[in-house]
C-alpha cells in the first residue's frame, strides 16, 4: 500500500496559484513539482465557503446537505471518516492542523493515532512550526505504510506582509504602495441576512480607519495574500524535498488542495461567506506512485467530495466512502468520465442556500431558508460568457424551472434530521407559532409545498397553511432537542376560531413518526407512528437515520475561542 500525504492550505484560491493562471509567480516550488511529476485538476469545487463543513467534506466523501455539519458543532462520531478507514486497513495516521475548527473538540481526531494542532491566536509561526513537527514525524515512518494530514491557515486572514515575498512580488511598484494595517469586520447579521465581513484600513500616521478601501489599497491586500501564499509554497516544497530524500518518492500519493477561497475585495468584500467562484474554486493537484498522468492537465469540473474515494482508490482499498464522491482515477487513466455534472455548494449557516455548479456552464443559486422574507430567491449565471457572474439570468430563463426543481429534490434527498410537515385539507386556514429549535432564523429551511411562515424578531415565528396547501420544513442541527408547535385553525374571514394547543416535542426520542390530526372543530389526535400522514395537521419524523440529542456548541477552552476570533470567525 502507499503511503499518502494530504496537505490543505486552508483559504487557498485556486486563481492565486500561477499554475492556475495567477500573472504572479506565487508558487514556484508547486508549479514545478505539478508540471514534472502531478495531476492538475483545473475546476474543483468545494462544498461550503468555509472550513469546518468544507473538511467534513473532504474526509466523509458526503456533500455538505447530507453531512449536515454546517453549523457551529462537531462532527457526529456516527459519520465513517477517511483517517479511520486507512488506520483499519494498516495505516499509521497522524494529523498537523493550525488549529481553529480543525481541532480534536470538532471532531476531526477520528481515526488519527496522533493529532498536532497550533493552540496559539498569533498564526504568524503556525505554518513553519507544523512544517517541523510534520517532517520530524516523516523521519521516523518507514515501518509500516502511512497517512500524514497536513493543514495550515497561513493563507487564511489575518493578512501580513510574508517577507521577502511581498516586496517580490509588488516588484517596481512597491514605492508606490501605501503603508497600511488592515483588519477584517462583520457585517453582522441584518435581520435574516448575513452581509459577510468587510476590510477596513488605516494608513500609516493616521488615526482612523476607514472603508471602502481604495484601488491601491485593495492591490495592497491582493499582494498581503500572494505574500502568504508564497511562503506556503516555500514551506510545502520543504516537504516535498523531505519525501524525496527519504525515499519515498515513488512510494507516497501527495495531494494539495484547499478548503475554500476567500474574497479579497471583490464587491468590497472579505471572507468566506459567500457562493461566487472567488469562494468556492480550489487548486487540487495529485501525485501518484506510478507516475500516472504526470504533467497533465484535467479540464473536467470535479468536487472536493471526490477526494476522499481518490485516496482509498490509490491505496487500493475500494472507493467508497460517503454516498456523493467518485474516484478520480479513472480521469487521470483517460477513461470517460463518471463525476457528475452536478456539482454542489451549502450555506446555510449564512442563509444563502444551494449553489448548483453544472460543468463549469452554469451555475444556480436557491435560497432553501423557511421564511417568507428569503425563501426561493433564486440566480443564474452563465459563467462561460459571465465569469464574474454579475448578470442573473432566472427571471427570463426557461432552464431555470427545472434546475429549481433539481434542487428542490437534492435537498429532500440529502438532509438528515427533523422534517415537519403541516398540512391543511380543511376548510379553514391553519395558523400558528414554531418554537424552541423549529424557532431558528438560520437552521430552519423549507423543501417543497405552498405555505407562509415569516420570521419575526421580537416574537416567535408565525405559519399559515391554507385550504389545500402543505410545506415541509427541515431542521438542520437543531440547537435543542425540543420543538414547539402552537395551532388552531381559524376561517379565511378570521371570524371563527378554534381553541389554540401547544405541543412539544422531544426531537432525541423521535424514534418513529409522530402526528397530530385536527378535526374541522380543532381538535387533535395524537398518533404514534401514523399509517399516512394527517389530511389536516402536523406530522413530524427524523429522516435518514436514529434520531440524535442536539449537538450543542463543542466544547472549547478560551484558548480556542481567542484562536478562533483572531482568524475571524468569531466577533
Amino acid at each position: 500500500m502507499p503511503n499518502i500525504v494530504l496537505v490543505c492550505l486552508d483559504t487557498l484560491r485556486a486563481d492565486r496559484l500561477s499554475s492556475y493562471g495567477h500573472a504572479l509567480p506565487t508558487s514556484p516550488r508547486l508549479d514545478a513539482w505539478a508540471s514534472g511529476r502531478a495531476v492538475l485538476f483545473r475546476t474543483v469545487v468545494a462544498t461550503s465557503p468555509w472550513t469546518l463543513p468544507s473538511h467534513v467534506s473532504m474526509f466523509t466523501g458526503l456533500d455538505a446537505v447530507r453531512h449536515g455539519v454546517n453549523h457551529y458543532r462537531a462532527v457526529p462520531p456516527s459519520l465513517e471518516m477517511l483517517a479511520e478507514r486507512l488506520r483499519r486497513a494498516g495505516y499509521a495516521t497522524a494529523a498537523v492542523t493550525g488549529g481553529g475548527y480543525l481541532r480534536p473538540q470538532f471532531g476531526f481526531a477520528q481515526g488519527f493515532d496522533r493529532f498536532v494542532y497550533w493552540p496559539h491566536s498569533d498564526t504568524d509561526r503556525e505554518l513553519a512550526t507544523g512544517i517541523g513537527v510534520a517532517l520530524d514525524w516523516l523521519d521516523g515512518q518507514q515501518a509500516r505504510p502511512f497517512f500524514l494530514f497536513f493543514h495550515t491557515y497561513e493563507v487564511h486572514f489575518p493578512l501580513r506582509r510574508r517577507q521577502p515575498y511581498f516586496d517580490r512580488l509588488a516588484g517596481p511598484s512597491l514605492s508606490a504602495l501605501p503603508k497600511l494595517h488592515v483588519e477584517m469586520q462583520s457585517h453582522g447579521w441584518r435581520g435574516l441576512r448575513a452581509p459577510g465581513d468587510y476590510f477596513v484600513a488605516r494608513r500609516r500616521g493616521a488615526a482612523e480607519w476607514h472603508t471602502p478601501l481604495s484601488p491601491e489599497e485593495k492591490r495592497n491586500v491582493s499582494l498581503m495574500y500572494d505574500s502568504s501564499v508564497a511562503y506556503a509554497d516555500a514551506q510545502v516544497g520543504n516537504l516535498i524535498d523531505r519525501i524525496a530524500t527519504l525515499g519515498l518518492q515513488g512510494r507516497t500519493v501527495l495531494i494539495v488542495t484547499s478548503d475554500h477561497g476567500e474574497a479579497l475585495g471583490e464587491d468590497d468584500r472579505a471572507g468566506h461567506y459567500y457562493l461566487e467562484d472567488y469562494n468556492v474554486l480550489v487548486p487540487l493537484i495529485v501525485e501518484l506512485p506510478d507516475g500516472r498522468g504526470a504533467g497533465s492537465r484535467i479540464d473536467r469540473q470535479v468536487r472536493l467530495t471526490d477526494l476522499a474515494p481518490t485516496i482509498l482508490d490509490a491505496a487500493g482499498l475500494g472507493s467508497k466512502l460517503g454516498e456523493d464522491g467518485v474516484s478520480l482515477l479513472h480521469l487521470i487513466d483517460g477513461a470517460p468520465s463518471r463525476v457528475p455534472d452536478e456539482a454542489w455548494t451549502y450555506a446555510p449557516a449564512s442563509n444563502r442556500g444551494l449553489s448548483l455548479r453544472l460543468a463549469g456552464r452554469l451555475k444556480y443559486r436557491y435560497n432553501d431558508i423557511a421564511w417568507k422574507q428569503l425563501h426561493g430567491k433564486e440566480r443564474l449565471v452563465d459563467l462561460e460568457r459571465d465569469p464574474e457572474e454579475r448578470h442573473d439570468l432566472a427571471p427570463r430563463d426557461p432552464r431555470t424551472a427545472k434546475l429549481r426543481a433539481v434542487v428542490a429534490a437534492t435537498l429532500l434527498a440529502q438532509h438528515r434530521g427533523p422534517r415537519l410537515l403541516i398540512r391543511n385539507a380543511g376548510p379553514f386556514e391553519l395558523r400558528g407559532q414554531l418554537r424552541g429549535a423549529l424557532a431558528s432564523h438560520d437552521r430552519l429551511k423549507a423543501g417543497e409545498g405552498s405555505g407562509t411562515l415569516r420570521w419575526r424578531t421580537s416574537s416567535p415565528p408565525t405559519f399559515v397553511v391554507r385550504s389545500g396547501e402543505e410545506l415541509t420544513l427541515l431542521l438542520t442541527s437543531p440547537e435543542s432537542s425540543r420543538a414547539g408547535i402552537r395551532a388552531r385553525l381559524v376561517s379565511p374571514d378570521g371570524r371563527r376560531r378554534s381553541a389554540a394547543f401547544v405541543e412539544w416535542i422531544d426531537l432525541s426520542r423521535l424514534e418513529r413518526p409522530f402526528a397530530i390530526a385536527l378535526s374541522s372543530d380543532g381538535s387533535r389526535q395524537r398518533v404514534e407512528d401514523p399509517a399516512a400522514p394527517p389530511e389536516t395537521g402536523f406530522l413530524i419524523w427524523w429522516e435518514g437515520g436514529a434520531p440524535e440529542p442536539a449537538p450543542g456548541a463543542p466544547t472549547t477552552d478560551a484558548a480556542a475561542l481567542d484562536q478562533l476570533r483572531a482568524l475571524g470567525y468569531l466577533e
